[in-house]
């Protein structure tokens, strides 16, 4: 069985609340069921020595009306972390997505490094001053939710979504790890590819993030969510 018809049996089977991730790519998501909510990859930022890289979604992505998304945005650092000066930088790039393009809140994507854990706190709450009401969160390593206490206790986020998918040769590993509720400090939301097979242990949270690479296309929402 192909890994998107997999994924859709454990959904199925378990019913969570889904949020389709929607990436850099045309995307017609009109005829999304009120039931999907929609996080949307509004801009990549790369930190650099030389200042911030932005660049800002490019691709259309056509939503149901009134269908408010929540803004994602893909951080790279490179290692370098996010010293002082570039953190007040980001601070204003981030805060005008969210408020430029009327979303519900931010999520940052973010692959941080432990060296760089104390730049990423006082980045999400200096985020969490400007935002308000908005919500916060942010995606996360498997191995984060290994950790104890994991780096993010007590950061001021509403979420964290683990990623199980592109874990390479340790994949199966981490899925067991889940599945025997060792990684719970991550809360209750996972993310999951359709390009990968998933595992009904991840498919019992309440809050599943599906990633899709490329274009949402009818075919694929169809099979997803009949």
């Amino acid at each position: 069985m192909a890994p998107l018809a997999l994924l859709t049996c454990c959904l199925l089977s378990s019913a969570p609340h889904v949020t389709l991730w929607v990436w850099e790519a045309k995307q017609d998501l009109r005829a999304l069921p009120e039931t999907v909510d929609v996080a949307l990859l509004v801009a990549e930022v790369n930190v650099t020595p030389e200042g911030l890289r932005v660049r800002r979604r490019v691709q259309p992505a056509l939503l149901p009306p009134g269908r408010v998304p929540l803004a994602v945005v893909r951080l790279e650092t490179h290692g370098r972390g996010l010293p002082e000066a570039a953190r007040a930088k980001l601070v204003e790039v981030l805060v005008e997505r969210v408020e430029t393009l009327h979303t519900s809140g931010l999520q940052l994507d973010f692959d941080a490094r432990p060296a760089e854990y104390a730049d990423y706190r006082a980045l999400l709450f200096a985020l969490r001053l400007r935002l308000s009401k908005k919500t916060l969160s942010i995606t996360g390593l498997a191995s984060w939710c290994a950790e104890s206490p994991p780096w993010f206790e007590g950061a001021p986020v509403d979420e964290v979504v683990p990623q199980f998918f592109r874990l390479g040769l340790d994949s199966e590993r981490w899925r067991s790890r889940f599945a025997t509720g060792v990684l719970a400090r991550c809360g209750t939301s996972v993310g999951v590819s359709t390009d990968e097979p998933p595992s009904l242990a991840l498919m019992t949270a309440p809050r599943v993030f599906v990633f899709h690479p490329g274009t949402w296309s009818p075919r694929d929402l169809a099979a997803l969510l009949p």
